[in-house]
């Protein structure tokens, strides 16, 4: 009777195997984390979107961040990285929270658009020029974009970086 047994190379060949199968799933896996989180953050910029919304209807204007206390150290902006993100909107009983974003990671910067690798969503309210309103932004982990959410325009395709159907005033 002979003995069955694997050899060594019948073993090696199956866990190389099983390793490359590894390798793309859990590549795949990644690619769908980012885009339930990518998913997540264009729910949020609805949600905050639409609390600035009946925010401008009842005071007829939406809050420019010196107003309520954001100091310029990133231009002005106001990010869910910093404590107190967007605190009108609760303090006013427009949401119960404010949501941020899933990672939540990176390094405000003065400038105009998200740095590589933050994660993070972003609140500025011009009150003169030509390039008056609201400015809502994120950065897109599936692709690295930094996306300006706006209801005036179709997402993602503005021409304009802001949204100039808000007024910008003073939080009371």
């Amino acid at each position: 009777m002979k003995n069955k047994r694997f050899t060594l190379k019948e073993l090696l060949v199956v866990v190389a195997i099983i390793g490359v199968l590894a390798t793309i799933v859990l590549g795949a896996l990644g690619d769908a984390r980012a885009k339930a989180r990518d998913a997540r953050r264009m729910s949020d910029m609805k949600t905050i979107y639409n609390a600035l919304v009946m925010y401008e209807l009842e005071n007829e204007f939406i809050p420019t961040t010196g107003s309520y206390g954001i100091s310029t150290d990133a231009g002005g902006f106001d990010d869910s990285i910093s404590s107190g993100f967007l605190p009108f909107l609760v303090e006013d009983g427009y949401l119960g929270e404010v949501p941020l974003d899933p990672l939540n990671t990176g390094i405000p910067t003065a400038t105009s658009s998200l740095p590589t690798d933050s994660y993070y969503y972003r609140y500025y309210c011009y009150s003169s020029g030509s390039n008056h309103g609201l400015r809502l932004e994120y950065a897109r982990e599936s692709d690295g974009l930094t996306v300006k959410y706006s209801g005036e325009y179709a997402i993602e395709k503005s021409s304009s970086y802001t949204d100039g159907y808000f007024k910008c005033g003073s939080h009371l």
